[in-house]
């Protein structure tokens, strides 16, 4: 990674807001990148980088939300237990991406094996391949604690359970909003029941995985990622040139 994106990235708000004439810029080139590629995708992810430049990558967050609505029925204990599982299946596919021995590779990644097969361990070693930032891997660890307290204490059904009935899910919760706010430098929702919170982190650090997976792991594209490059990320989801063009004159 060049001194210019290091430098560019020195605070604690990595994923910063907007304004309107750097959505503007986004749109634009988002313009020029479907003129070029030819791509009949209808869902992408693009990144604006430190250095000023973008990147757009494919994306299937809406299918993935979507499928972790079918399976979780809305439920906030099965919502947490499924998109952990999405999340630890983004590791592993960031692994796999990066390590050269597909047979080593696939074997130490297996979950039969049990060897970095679960989120906590595969975080630890994308963090220390330089795959991940410090930042994702202390939101993902406490994200993998709040599985844990769904998966074993068989009352909690909710957030709400957690916060009123146990002081250290409650901290937890505290800790893992923190976290967040300090990553997005934004403020999360304040809910009561936590779930609007918690799906906003799930879609964050889903997408800044699949950055990692698309960019950064791949052998000819392989960087060292923290601090992040990422300055912010726009979901840009059913947008053709025509919609693109009225987006920009209602910007002028």
């Amino acid at each position: 990674m060049s001194d210019e994106k290091t430098s560019a990235k020195t605070d604690k708000s990595p994923l910063k807001s907007p304004n309107t004439l750097e959505t503007k810029d986004l749109l634009k080139a988002f313009g020029d990148y479907l003129n070029t590629s030819g791509s009949d995708d209808t869902e992408f992810t693009g990144y604006v980088l430190a250095d000023g430049s973008y990147v757009f990558l494919r994306s299937e967050l809406s299918s993935t939300l979507s499928k972790i609505a079918s399976e979780s029925i809305f439920s906030d204990r099965l919502w947490v237990i499924v998109s952990v599982a999405y999340l630890e299946d983004q590791l592993r596919r960031l692994l796999r991406s990066f390590l050269s021995d597909n047979e080593i590779s696939d074997e130490i990644l297996d979950p039969n094996q049990n060897l970095v097969s679960s989120l906590v361990p595969m975080a630890k070693l994308s963090f220390a391949l330089g795959l991940i930032t410090k930042q994702w891997y202390e939101i993902l660890k406490r994200m993998a604690q709040l599985r844990n307290k769904f998966a074993h204490l068989p009352d909690a059904q909710n957030f709400a359970y957690l916060i009123a009935n146990d002081p250290k899910s409650a901290s937890l919760l505290e800790s893992l909003t923190s976290r967040y706010i300090e990553l997005t430098n934004t403020s999360a929702n304040n809910t009561t029941n936590f779930s609007e919170t918690y799906q906003q982190i799930f879609i964050t650090v889903y997408t800044l995985l699949q950055f990692s997976i698309d960019y950064v792991a791949a052998p000819q594209k392989r960087m060292l990622l923290d601090p992040s490059p990422i300055v912010r990320m726009h979901h840009l989801h059913g947008m053709n040139k025509e919609t693109l063009q009225i987006l920009l004159d209602g910007s002028n």
